[in-house]
């Protein structure tokens, strides 16, 4: 006969208790899944991270397998596009029903927001930003500096 396994929250740890006939283990759920990500990067086991942080191997694997890391690491590459699509979507859901039902603000605001993050991520300013070009040595600048009494003489 198998035995049921029993529900821990979030704040339990491996801790056993006695019901007079057998023990029964109390284990973690919520493990944080950095802390998973983290030891499988180190190269540890399922196993080994279960052992380390009181948690059933099978619920490591769970966790692994919600996050895909392979997923992740596509979608990191194509991040730029996926977001555009995604800014694409939000542009097109646009129409006369849903701006009654919701701020049009809200929809812009959105794809104003993806816009901003996708030139982030293409290096492209997301701001109209001067750039000068300064042509003198540091020497020629504090000196200059100096004389204009943004700093204190040598002889101060």
């Amino acid at each position: 006969m198998r035995k049921r396994a029993i529900k821990a929250n979030a704040e339990a740890s491996a801790d056993t208790i006695s019901n007079g006939k057998s023990k029964l283990i109390y284990v973690r759920k919520n493990i944080p899944l950095e802390d998973i990500i983290s030891y499988r990067a180190k190269g540890l086991s399922c196993d080994e991270v279960a052992r380390l942080t009181g948690c059933s191997k099978q619920n490591v694997q769970q966790r692994l397998q919600e996050v895909d890391l392979e997923g992740l690491d596509k979608f990191k590459e194509h991040k730029d596009a996926v977001l555009e699509h995604t800014q694409r979507k939000l542009v097109n859901s646009l129409s006369a029903s849903k701006l009654k039902d919701m701020s049009g603000l809200q929809l812009i605001t959105g794809a104003a927001i993806l816009q901003d993050k996708i030139q982030v991520i293409r290096g492209q300013a997301s701001d109209i930003v001067e750039h000068r070009t300064i042509n003198a040595s540091l020497d020629e600048i504090t000196e200059r500096m100096r004389q204009a009494g943004m700093l204190p003489n040598e002889s101060s």
